[in-house]
């Protein structure tokens, strides 16, 4: 009673945000307690989870419900009384952090399984687990002990039940002495820890590295315009392309969309397989919602935020099928001949520097491979070039593709007349920019090659001379010094036998000695092929490989995407 007032509630009145998960062995304990806490506190406030043996069992469906209500964070329950039977598969981490073991299985295994009901993955908050405890009993301060270890080696290996187990048994039922049985698992959990322990780094960490890397993640998407609204608007062109738009209905707070048509011919597939849920073999399931960014799976649990799935909604990025359609959809139209090529330009009005009469935003397409046909360079750039006064004059700085968002489409034919009209201008320039862009993307890549294929010709010596140090290591400690001591021994004991031993006993050191000199000379032979066959490899790698892999193959290759005329906002 002392721990649920001091745990579950605060001046009288229940917390809405604890909860705690009680075990115990036994099913007659279980009752005993739901008994006693229901002579202090509601019954609403109590649940009971047991397992489906016996006439009394609970069955897969009382389970299923008793779980839901303790997961449920608005729900009125706060004590969840469990036997160990029901223990498997028990998911309470989102809810709870308090587990009591009423009593403490023979089993330290079945301890920790326990404690994995709340201590896991989405855990949000620190797991305090509490159990009962006498000075007076050696068997119960043994476990303790066993505990306080258990929780201990949870932060360094994960698990050790073999060393638990094996002392629980010693100790419980061959009945060996506490202090020995101790003594011994304390020795082992530290020899356990020494063969998983990494040496410290040195150097001082400031975070600066992962700040880094998070800035050029950042950095990166800007560059590509890859954020939540890029996702929803690529996916929307591509269900648009033959039945028009809208085919997401957006809501803004959270950022949820439904598609409205799931039978869109060319996507009625895809969205069987990837979003539909809970369908059989009569009927289809409904379709999950789609969400484009983390923000509509976060929940707030013990002041951090975590990421709960939802079974309602289907989280997009690259890699999922939806996506993977439409960017396959979007590729095509890329091409002639598909039956669904558009035009490769296109009109906006936006912001263009004062005195220039338009801006031509040119998006082409980088690609070069090595003499292995490995591609290795393949981006895609958007060149932005300022007309001023008919004239195309030199590209403006570089910027983001996020950064060149906020032009407007028009259809105004005044507009599309005029930007044909400049486009029509300045085309035999764009040519002339397209083949020195070639010339000179040629030019520095393989200069980029040159530098990284003597890079990596001096990290594959140094892999060389590594692998040649291990073998001869393996060489002199493992194997044939190690065979050398052993034939030594065996001469000091013929030496002593012929004192001692009989004839048959010296022919067998003889005979063994003679083994051993054989294995010694085979394990050399061994190592000496290893030794040929590194240095082949070192051939291949220096003079086949690393020269091809950082040789052009013929010239770096430019083509045209798109071009959008910009013209100033407002103008006709």
């Amino acid at each position: 009673m002392a721990l649920v007032e001091k745990l579950l509630r605060t001046r009288g009145q229940w917390r809405n945000d604890e909860r705690l998960l009680v075990f115990t062995e036994y099913k007659t304990t279980l009752d005993y307690l739901f008994h006693r806490l229901g002579q202090r506190y509601e019954e609403e406030r109590l649940l009971m989870l047991f397992g489906s043996g016996g006439k009394d069992g609970m069955d897969e469906t009382e389970r299923d419900l008793v779980k839901q209500a303790f997961n449920d964070p608005v729900h009125s329950v706060r004590i969840l009384l469990a036997t160990d039977a029901a223990a498997e598969g028990l998911n309470l981490q989102r809810t709870a952090r308090y587990l009591l073991h009423f009593d403490c299985p023979w089993n330290p295994s079945k301890l920790e399984q326990r404690n994995g009901r709340v201590d896991r993955h989405g855990q949000a908050r620190d797991v305090t687990v509490h159990h009962f405890v006498t000075d007076q009993d050696q068997d119960l301060a043994f476990l303790a002990h066993v505990i306080h270890k258990a929780d201990e080696i949870r932060e360094d290996l994960g698990s050790a039940n073999e060393l638990f187990d094996e002392a629980a048994h010693r100790r419980l039922v061959e009945g060996e002495n506490i202090s020995v049985v101790k003594a011994e698992l304390d020795r082992r959990i530290t020899l356990a820890r020494g063969r998983t322990a990494i040496d410290a780094d040195s150097t001082t960490d400031t975070g600066a590295e992962g700040r880094a890397a998070g800035d050029r993640l950042q950095e990166l998407a800007a560059e590509i315009d890859l954020d939540p609204g890029t996702l929803r608007d690529t996916l929307e062109a591509a269900m648009s392309i033959r039945a028009g738009r809208p085919q997401l209905e957006c809501s803004d707070a959270p950022r949820i969309c439904k598609v409205l048509k799931p039978d869109l011919p060319g996507w009625i597939e895809v969205i069987d397989d990837s979003l539909r849920r809970g369908g059989t073999r009569n009927s289809r399931g409904p379709v999950a919602r789609l969400a484009f960014d983390a923000d509509p799976f976060l929940e707030k649990i013990g002041e951090r935020n975590v990421f709960c799935p939802r079974p309602d909604v289907m989280l997009m990025h690259l890699s999922h099928p939806m996506l993977q359609r439409a960017l396959s959809a979007l590729t095509r139209r890329r091409f002639p001949g598909t039956g669904d090529e558009v035009s490769r330009w296109t009109v906006r009005l936006g912001e263009v520097p004062k005195g220039i009469e338009a801006l031509v935003l040119l998006s082409v397409e980088e690609l070069a491979v090595n003499d292995l046909r490995e591609t290795f360079h393949h981006w895609v750039r958007t060149v932005i070039f300022p007309i001023e006064k008919g004239v195309l004059r030199q590209p403006l700085s570089h910027v983001s593709a996020a950064e060149l968002r906020g032009a407007r489409p028009t259809q105004e034919g005044g507009h599309h007349r005029r930007a044909a009209a400049l486009l029509d201008e300045v085309t035999p320039e764009l040519k002339r920019f397209l083949a020195a862009h070639a010339v000179r993307l040629t030019a520095g890549l393989r200069r980029q090659l040159e530098t990284a294929g003597e890079q990596a010709r001096r990290q594959e010596d140094e892999r060389y001379r590594s692998r040649q140090g291990e073998v001869s290591s393996l060489i002199a400690e493992n194997t044939v010094a190690k065979l050398g001591r052993e034939i030594e021994k065996l001469k000091a004991d013929r030496q002593q036998g012929f004192l001692f031993e009989a004839a048959a006993r010296l022919d067998a050191i003889d005979r063994s000695i003679e083994e051993k000199q054989e294995e010694i000379a085979r394990r050399t032979r061994h190592y000496e092929e290893v030794r040929t066959q590194l240095e082949r490899e070192r051939q291949r790698i220096l003079k086949y490989l690393l020269p091809k892999r950082h040789a052009l193959s013929g010239a770096a290759q430019v083509f045209p995407i798109s071009i959008e005329v910009r013209l100033p906002g407002g103008a006709s």
